[in-house]
Parts: structure tokens; C-alpha cells; sequence
């Protein structure tokens, strides 16, 4: 979801789900994404999703190579990003569970002033089978 108060400019968000299975797959999807990104000089986006790969993954690596977009997560949460995302409706993401989830913003436009993963039950479930992820980003 993307909700933009006090910001009059232009900005691009995209969503995606990367295949769960091959990483060949995951990667192909991460260099389609790269072609999809905004190239107008200083227009904000957002590009979140489950991507189905760890950080150091063929996928996540080429989406931050480039270091037009960063982490949101990164940014402000370094000790969830050995928590994991995934937990199949468990509510334990730790123990070897994977973060696969993500709001990546671009540098340019856009300041991260906070970010986090939500492991609350709602109505006493697990609304997934993943936490969300929440980043609040301010427009440039």
C-alpha cells in the first residue's frame, strides 16, 4: 500500500512476488525489475515484495548493486534482518528462518525515517505467513 500525504511530485511504487522455487527464476525477475525502475533523474519509487531470497541472494544483490535503492530494513533494523520474515504461520521467524521480505526506496527522493517488521498477532492469528514490513519514507 502506498499513501502519500503533503507530497505534490511524481513518485513510481512497485510490488512484486518472486518465485519461490528457483533462484534462476528469482534472479531473471530481479533483472526485469531493474529494467521496469524509474530513470527520470531525482523521481522517487518504492519497490517492495516478498522476493523469496535472503540479502546475500543472486536477486537481492543485483536489485542493491546498483546503490539507486536502498534497504529500508537495513537502514534501521539490522537486528531483524537475522529474524527472518517467513514463518509459515508459526509466529518463530528465527532459528535459520529467512528474511525474504522487503520495501526498498531510492535514494534519490526519498528519506526512510523509520522501518520495521510487524510480529503481532491480529485477533489472536497470524494474519500471513509472513510479518509485514512497514517503512515510513519522507519525499525529498
Amino acid at each position: 500500500m502506498t499513501s502519500c500525504s503533503h507530497y505534490s511530485g511524481t513518485h513510481s511504487s512497485l510490488n512484486t512476488h518472486l518465485d519461490h522455487a528457483s533462484e534462476t527464476a528469482r534472479t531473471r525477475g530481479a533483472q526485469l525489475l531493474m529494467r521496469r525502475l524509474p530513470r527520470t533523474a531525482g523521481e522517487p519509487y518504492i519497490l517492495c515484495g516478498d522476493l523469496n531470497a535472503g540479502p546475500d541472494e543472486p536477486a537481492v544483490k543485483l536489485l542493491t548493486a546498483s546503490h539507486e535503492l536502498v534497504h529500508t530494513l537495513a537502514l534501521h533494523c539490522c537486528d531483524e534482518l537475522n529474524a527472518g520474515t517467513f514463518h509459515g504461520f508459526t509466529g518463530r521467524g528465527g532459528g535459520g528462518a529467512q528474511h525474504m521480505d522487503y520495501i526498498f526506496a531510492s535514494v534519490a527522493g526519498v528519506r526512510v525515517s523509520e522501518a520495521l517488521v510487524d510480529r503481532r498477532l491480529v485477533e489472536g492469528r497470524w494474519p500471513s505467513d509472513h510479518f509485514p514490513v512497514f517503512a515510513c519514507l519522507r519525499w525529498r
